[in-house]
């Protein structure tokens, strides 16, 4: 969230045109996706202060959507009076969440001068440079308050070194950034699937080999055994030239499944590779040429040839994909690209088409549990009422779930309901953790969990 998180070999993550982070943390010139600075990184420190300090952050919301609407257009609420805070420390974490960033601090190292100044323990170095008023400070605050501002300064600090500082490698060693000995030796189970190319005589077909690459991946992600890249990092590297050693070392994988849809009326030709990163030959390649109406059935050969391709011991039977009606299928991945871009009129698109999906076929689970999520995000962009689209998005969670209880998106959305929405964090652990749940993947749990 302070802007250092790189991929090695890959240039800074924060970049103008990503939204990547944390919500609660993020700058509005950030959120907005606009250029980052330094000031983005002391707004988060403001953010992470005033959380410290107060118990929660300065600007939330029900949903990630709603945090970032309250980070772009509020004030953030006013630290309670009753805390004994020194009025310079106040005005200090004020001024780091102002919303222009020409009108914030620039000096990183003046902030962390001021903190130490407030904990009466500054170098003179460091007194010399802090803006802050020079008034007696009435130290009123409790023990644990001064001892986590005295961690943060410290880890502060180091952060502040470690980009001064550049590393000294002994005479003769290889460039730290040119060489793997400090990356784990990949999973030999571990596997990105990219998204596979539309070679459709129609680009709008796009969406529809999207949908197969997104149907792939959710399916091999049910597979125990692998290890299955995220989609957003897989689709990270949509339209880039890369080779397929390179995506694989900037991923830690060892195995790339990549391809091509090419589709013609009801016809469907996909064709897949999968590729050793390591020594970069294809271990297994193969085409399967079906209608329209088989495009489950290939999926699942696809899922169990690469299972069977990394000798996967399965503990179970191989997951299959949810049989839906062809034409609701269509709908349901015409949708999910709508959805995919988080305004206002492509979720209302998604949902208009997900209740043509669900008047085509009323036992797809999986176009229940898109409708839920579409209910979900328009309350977060203000589309919805919270009541509303709770109750909407718990509906339609519901209905998916009487049809497939394991339904795995079904129980995400409910889970990050009860998180969300009802702030009920060991709720949201129980959706996940519940017997049924059993084929949702250790990350997708974990990372629940953490939130």
């Amino acid at each position: 969230d302070f802007g250092l998180a790189k991929l090695r070999g890959m240039s800074r993550l924060t970049v103008a045109g990503s939204s990547l982070g944390t919500p609660s943390y993020m700058s509005p010139e950030l959120a907005s996706q606009e250029d980052a600075g330094p000031e983005s990184d002391l707004w988060a420190l403001g953010v992470l202060l005033y959380e410290m300090l107060v118990g929660h952050c300065p600007f939330r919301g029900g949903n990630p959507q709603a945090v970032i609407h309250s980070i772009l257009g509020a004030e953030p609420e006013p630290m309670p009076a009753d805390l004994e805070l020194p009025s310079e420390l106040r005005e200090l974490v004020n001024s780091l969440l102002v919303k222009e960033p020409a009108d914030r601090p620039s000096d990183a190292t003046g902030i962390a001068g001021a903190l130490l100044e407030l904990l009466g323990d500054a170098p003179p170095g460091l007194v010399s440079v802090a803006a802050w008023s020079r008034r007696p400070l009435v130290r009123r605050a409790s023990t644990w308050v001064w001892a986590a501002m005295a961690v943060t300064v410290i880890v502060f600090g180091l952060s502040l070194l470690s980009r001064k500082l550049p590393a000294v490698a002994p005479a003769g060693s290889p460039d730290p950034e040119l060489s793997t000995a400090a990356t784990p030796r990949p999973h030999p189970n571990s596997i990105v699937v990219l998204p596979l190319a539309n070679r459709s005589s129609d680009p709008e077909q796009e969406y529809f080999s999207d949908g197969i690459s997104e149907e792939l991946l959710n399916l091999l992600t049910r597979i125990p055994e692998l290890r299955v890249t995220s989609r957003t990092s897989a689709f990270s590297f949509k339209g880039q030239s890369l080779s397929a050693p390179e995506i694989a070392r900037r991923l830690n994988v060892a195995n790339v499944l990549e391809g091509s849809v090419r589709r013609d009326g009801d016809q469907v030709r996909i064709s897949v590779q999968l590729i050793d990163a390591v020594s970069d030959t294809p271990r297994w390649s193969e085409s399967y040429h079906r209608t329209l109406e088989d495009i489950f059935a290939i999926q699942d050969e696809i899922a169990a040839d690469v299972a069977t391709q990394l000798e996967v011991q399965l503990l179970g039977d191989p997951p299959t994909v949810e049989k839906v009606d062809p034409v609701a299928y269509e709908l349901i991945l015409q949708a999910r690209r709508f959805a995919n871009r988080s305004t206002a009129d492509g979720l209302e698109s998604a949902g208009q088409l997900l209740r043509r999906a669900i008047a085509i076929d009323p036992d797809s689970a999986t176009a229940w549990a898109e409708l839920a999520g579409v209910y979900s995000e328009q309350t977060g962009v203000g589309e919805r009422s919270s009541t509303e689209g709770v109750r909407l998005a718990r509906e339609a969670t519901d209905r998916a779930l009487a049809i497939d209880p394991n339904h795995v998106l079904a129980l995400v959305q409910l889970s990050t309901i009860a998180r969300m929405f009802d702030q009920d964090l060991a709720a949201a652990a129980r959706y996940t953790s519940r017997p049924s749940a059993s084929n949702l993947t250790t990350n997708w749990r974990s990372t629940l969990l953490a939130c």
